[in-house]
């Protein structure tokens, strides 16, 4: 087809031949703009994608142009296709050319302004592991623009991706520490995810629900991960969900996630070099206590007599 010709041509070195495909290029798209009821996406999408994870720049540029011209146009719905181009377009963002990078940073915010306009144009679920992926970048534009887009998901619709949630935490709590001015940004991020993450199983009308479709075995590895060798603010963070947890539905918490917690409570928590962890440390041991003379709890005595003994050997 002449798009896939062109996707090739754009990136001859021979300026004459960059210039012939520039101009064939914006005949090509006046077609389709002027045809699009006849435009079929399902064989447009598959071509987009095969090209999108490109590394040359004009490549890039050649796909998101393409991508963007589309998308002004009201009567294709290129939302609906999100989910199989997110992750190229999340990586053409670390792209060395300034302008490729404000394109897709452009079209990004087009597509998520479209999204929070109607929730329910696309799957959101599809694109939440891409996001908490790229949410772990090392590149600072990368990593805030998945923090901005999972905390707005989370907002839209919470609930139904708190299956997520121990994937949003590996993203999210190390972000808690940083500390430098340049960073301040995807801090303050992670901290409105977290919170709102919380505010889904303490007050919404779901909690219950919510609390039961949380995974807690893979949420539980997470936390208790964070509860070693990680800075103060990420440590606090994982303990305050801790006692959460333990407060909300303590006879699953007790019977199953107890016994792997009382070693890094006990030796690593309250050996913290901080006192606030220490303190937090104490309210979540606390929590667990209380839970064991909790009616129906299923920390059992054998586990109550271990964690004593645990605690003397301090």
């Amino acid at each position: 087809s002449l798009f896939v010709s062109l996707s090739r041509l754009v990136t001859d070195p021979d300026q004459a031949v960059k210039n012939g495909s520039e101009l064939l290029d914006r005949m090509l798209k006046d077609i389709v703009i002027e045809s699009n009821a006849t435009f079929d996406l399902n064989v447009f999408i598959p071509l987009v994608r095969e090209r999108i994870f490109a590394k040359n720049s004009f490549a890039r540029q050649f796909i998101i142009s393409w991508i963007s011209v589309l998308n002004t146009v009201p009567e294709i719905n290129m939302v609906i296709y999100l989910p199989e181009i997110l992750l190229g377009l999340y990586q053409i963002l670390e792209d060395p050319m300034p302008e490729i990078q404000r394109m897709c940073e452009s079209l990004l915010t087009q597509f998520l302004k479209m999204i929070k306009a109607d929730p329910t144009v696309t799957d959101l679920s599809q694109m939440v592991n891409v996001l908490i992926v790229q949410a772990q970048s090392s590149n600072v534009l990368i990593q805030y623009t998945a923090l901005i887009w999972l905390k707005e998901f989370i907002q839209l619709s919470g609930e139904s991706l708190i299956g997520f949630s121990s994937g949003i935490f590996t993203a999210v709590l190390p972000c808690l520490s940083f500390e430098s001015e340049s960073k301040k940004h995807i801090k303050d991020c992670a901290i409105a995810i977290n919170a709102n993450l919380l505010e889904l199983v303490s007050t919404s009308e779901n909690k219950e629900k919510n609390l039961n479709a949380m995974e807690l075995d893979s949420v539980m590895e997470v936390l208790r991960q964070y509860l070693i060798h990680s800075s103060v603010p990420t440590k606090i963070a994982a303990l305050k969900w801790v006692h959460h947890l333990f407060t909300e539905v303590h006879d699953e918490m007790s019977r199953k996630h107890a016994k792997n917690l009382f070693p890094v409570l006990l030796r690593d928590c309250l050996s913290d070099s901080s006192d606030e962890v220490v303190l937090q440390a104490i309210v979540v041991l606390a929590e667990i206590v209380n839970s064991a003379t909790a009616s129906g709890s299923g920390f059992d005595q054998r586990q109550y007599r271990h964690f004593l003994m645990e605690l003397l050997t301090l």
